[in-house]
């Protein structure tokens, strides 16, 4: 979705009611037509709805437009991951690995559509706790409740999207979204691998392992201890005593 879009979108929801064409014009300064194309294509995308004004006067009555409430693009959307969810489970004969593939993909969407604050460059210099911070940051938009430790590399998964989906074929499910998970570390130049999720490891929870915390070169000058050698010690030089025979030496093995 382009930035225009969004941002009538983001302008339609606060909308306190359904509105014409012509007002939105008026707020943003778009041509009315360019207003009227972006409307229909929200429509067509299920995120808008278009509805005839009450015939008051004389004439063709108005079209008027609202934002569809987000809660019910949520329901559609887990209806539909359910579908295909069960239709990859009985069709596939690698469930999983069709599941974490498709994950992948939507990782690499979604970077690509996230809005850029200005100030970042996705794919340059990433460490490994921003590369964290931001693939819980993918869960949080996409819908999952986070819980994460103080290192940023275990994650409680406290609320699924897809919960009912996740419940009936969790091996694909959860597999697409490690999927996604994987496929947005491999994107911030971390080992994908490293991440593992453990579905319903508790009540109420699953569990998303990101890795061992890896510290900053900073962190690890400022840790060093000054009075240890920055190498291994050279071997002695200290002569080995005589192991001629007949003689015995004052320590074993030596």
């Amino acid at each position: 979705m382009s930035s225009a879009r969004a941002a009538l979108l983001q302008r339609l929801r606060d909308q306190p009611e359904a509105c014409t064409v012509e007002k939105l014009s008026t707020d943003t300064g778009q041509h009315q037509n360019t207003i009227r194309e972006h409307l229909e294509a929200l429509v067509e995308a299920g995120l808008a709805r278009r509805m005839t004004a009450a015939r008051g006067s004389r004439g063709r009555p108005a079209r008027l437009y609202q934002a569809v409430p987000e809660e019910s693009q949520a329901t559609a959307y887990a209806a539909l991951a359910t579908i295909l969810a069960s239709h990859i489970a009985n069709s596939s004969t690698q469930p999983r690995a069709e599941g974490i593939s498709v994950g992948e993909l939507w990782a690499r969407q979604l970077e690509r559509d996230r809005p850029s604050s200005g100030t970042d460059h996705p794919m340059d210099g990433t460490d490994g706790l921003s590369a964290r911070r931001r693939t819980v940051a993918l869960l949080e938009s996409v819908g999952f409740g986070v819980d994460v430790d103080a290192s940023w590399s275990a994650v409680r998964l406290t609320r699924c999207p897809l919960l009912q989906a996740a419940r009936q074929t969790p091996h694909v499910v959860c597999s697409v979204h490690l999927g996604m998970v994987r496929g947005l570390l491999a994107q911030l130049g971390e080992e994908p691998d490293q991440a593992q999720l453990i579905p319903f490891a508790e009540p109420g929870a699953c569990i998303l392992r990101l890795g061992l915390p890896r510290e900053s070169p900073e962190d690890m000058e400022q840790q060093a201890d000054p009075t240890e050698p920055s190498c291994k010690p050279k071997p002695s030089s200290k002569p080995k005593p005589s192991s001629k025979p007949g003689r015995r030496s004052g320590h074993a093995g030596a």
